[in-house]
């Protein structure tokens, strides 16, 4: 097998190194890769997808982590379910006033800092100023509003077990900006240090702390009985996790300091203020615009719920049944992929459209090439819920098995109906999304009142088509409002153009063959043990064949189908070196596909052009270096 960093293939969209040109119109590359570190301040879609890779190992761990944390050692650390409730609830009591506060800065980061990053880095430095003080000073408000509320209201009523809690809950908003320093990060697309900030702050020191926090909580509980060891626990956890967001700004201060030295900039000039209303007004008035559906559908899903309560019987424990089964198709999300905002923020905000329309071609192949891996195997889960949750003992949760297709199609598809929402807030156009989001919250509300109070579905269905209805019952909808938005991006700002032809055959008809042989290999190893043995025999087997084919059918089959094209293999094998700690997964995988699209006729047959796409990107590359050097230059004048 080839190294990839010696493997002469085509260059993604961002790469200035040198290269030719076939006939077809693909690159190839003629330079190997020297310095990783460059990569990430490229301009291409390698990013966000690097980003992704990287954050594969980090996940992995934090679900280990979870599942021992939660798992072996929670009735140790919460003996009591209580005290998860009591925490949750004096929290979630003050979301929706901490979502109003929060909406004068909730598009700085992804819609503005890209912009600016290119353009003027100055204007960057105020926009982070903004955001930090604006957040302290906000911040104060809803602590005061809290506090009054806790101490004078709430400690006369049923909820005064709460008023401790719910002070822990009104501090958490000030500062209110410990994590600025890891959204700037993401923004600028340096997803491996915001990715390994995450990592370090939430999977290893936050758990720490928390855990910290509650067995003191626990131990000054069992010696004050007026205070009750359920409650004191509780408010260890809160303490623990506020101060456990001081560490993660710390941490993401301290990655945040490295990516900033190219630019002059320092941790410690992020708290001056230099802005004026001027400077902050566009994103102020951006950010209001766009929240509007945030706070009316906030207040619709209240109505919602209620209607949920009210015409569904037992709705708590089909909610129960909803969340458990679900879970199940939600492994397709616990990996996460970048919004592409930040890309169509720093492309098309500079003009270069080409490059725009590129990127929302590769995030539908990107996502489809991630689905084509988990479709096969969440259907062959569900496929076999049944006989391993009676094995688990979790006979009563067996309802939940109807929901993992239903949400699976779902998560699917609003994939794709996600991508006109992302392209229209980078490209600053958010009025229509803003009346199609308005539309869909008026639209679902309107629909839950037919199914449950004219149709009385739930009563008519039971739990096993109401699972249809509760995850695709509005999914026409929903489908209907992202086609407009695709309209309007079509005709008012760039041609969309997916690879279609790379999608369906070089992806979905590979996906469909590991498919139906993992449904072979189910027949002939899962069901033959399981009748020999049960469950827990037929498991690790079956185990072991399946990846074998997810790793060693389904990739080598996209290479072999056309599902690459020389552009795209060449952003797999930045990838690759990327990863970091996930490399140990993605070079192998980039090894075989690139050995097999070396072999295959129909490589790069469904190819995107690419050439005015890479003339853009060095153009935009060279602009934003530029620019940064000249204001690193005026910050020495200083």
């Amino acid at each position: 097998m080839t190294d990839p960093e010696k493997t002469p293939v085509a260059r993604d969209p961002g790469d200035v190194s040198k290269q030719s040109h076939d006939q077809g119109g693909a690159t190839k590359n003629t330079e190997k890769i020297t310095n990783v570190g460059d990569l990430w301040d490229q301009i291409g879609f390698h990013k966000p997808m690097a980003g992704f890779w990287f954050n594969l190992s980090y996940t992995l761990i934090a679900i280990v982590a979870s599942s021992v944390l939660m798992g072996y050692l929670m009735s140790f650390f919460y003996p009591y379910p209580e005290s998860f409730g009591y925490r949750d609830v004096a929290f979630s009591l003050f979301g929706y006033l901490f979502m109003l506060f929060d909406i004068a800065t909730g598009a700085v980061m992804s819609r503005f800092l890209p912009e600016v990053n290119i353009k003027d880095p100055e204007k960057m430095l105020k926009f982070i100023q903004y955001f930090i003080w604006y957040q302290m000073e906000s911040g104060l408000i809803q602590t005061t509003l809290v506090s009054l509320y806790a101490l004078f209201f709430a400690s006369t009523s049923s909820l005064a077990y709460l008023v401790w809690i719910m002070l822990i809950a009104s501090t958490t908003q000030f500062p209110g900006f410990l994590g600025v320093f890891t959204n700037v990060l993401d923004a600028l697309q340096q997803h491996h240090k915001a990715q390994t900030s995450r990592f370090l702050a939430g999977t290893v020191v936050s758990r720490i702390i928390e855990i910290g926090f509650v067995v003191v909580g626990r131990m000054y509980g069992a010696a004050h009985p007026e205070i009750s060891e359920i409650l004191a626990i509780s408010i260890g956890a809160a303490i623990g996790g506020y101060v456990s967001q001081f560490t993660a700004m710390i941490i993401s201060a301290y990655f945040f300091a490295g990516i900033m030295k190219s630019y002059g900039i320092k941790p410690r000039d992020c708290f001056r203020r230099d802005f004026t209303f001027k400077d902050v007004k566009p994103a102020l008035i951006y950010a209001i615009k766009t929240s509007i559906p945030g706070i009316i559908g906030g207040a619709l899903n209240q109505m919602n719920l209620l209607l949920w309560i009210g015409f569904f019987p037992q709705y708590t424990t089909v909610l129960i049944f909803a969340s458990i089964g679900g879970s199940i198709a939600d492994v397709m999300d616990w990996f996460g992929v970048p919004s592409i905002t930040p890309l169509v923020s720093e492309s098309y905000m500079n003009e270069k459209k080409q490059l725009t329309q590129y990127y929302m071609g590769q995030i539908s192949r990107f996502n489809a090439l991630l689905q084509g891996f988990f479709v096969p195997l969440i259907i062959l889960l569900a496929s076999v819920m049944t006989q391993a949750w009676k094995a688990l003992g979790m006979i009563n949760y067996l309802p939940g098995v109807v929901f993992i297709l239903p949400r699976m199609i779902k998560l699917v598809i609003n994939k794709y109906n996600g991508i006109p929402g992302q392209v229209l807030y980078g490209a600053n156009k958010p009025n229509i999304q803003v009346v199609l989001g308005l539309a869909g919250s008026f639209t679902n509300s309107g629909i839950l009142i037919v199914y449950l109070v004219l149709l009385r579905l739930p009563v008519v269905l039971g739990i096993s088509g109401m699972a249809w209805v509760m995850e695709l019952g509005w999914l026409p909808f929903d489908i209907t409002f992202a086609a407009i938005a695709y309209i309007y991006i079509h005709k008012t700002m760039v041609k969309i153009k997916f690879p279609v032809a790379q999608i369906a055959i070089g992806i979905v008809l590979p996906s469909g063959i590991t498919l139906a042989a993992m449904l072979v290999v189910k027949v002939l190893v899962f069901d033959t043990l399981y009748v020999m043995g049960g469950f827990f025999l037929a498991l690790l087997p079956s185990i072991g064949c399946l990846a074998a084919l997810l790793f060693f059918m389904y990739f080598p089959l996209t290479a072999a189908l056309g599902g690459w094209d020389n552009t795209n293999l060449e952003e797999f094998r930045k990838v690759a070196y990327m990863s970091g700690p996930s490399k140990f997964i993605v070079i192998p995988i980039y090894k075989i596909v690139n050995n097999i699209c070396k072999r295959s006729k129909w490589h790069g047959r469904f190819a995107m052009p690419v050439e005015n796409v890479i003339r853009e990107a060095e153009e935009l590359l060279v602009l934003k270096r530029t620019n940064r050097d000249a204001f690193k230059e005026r910050l020495k004048r200083r």
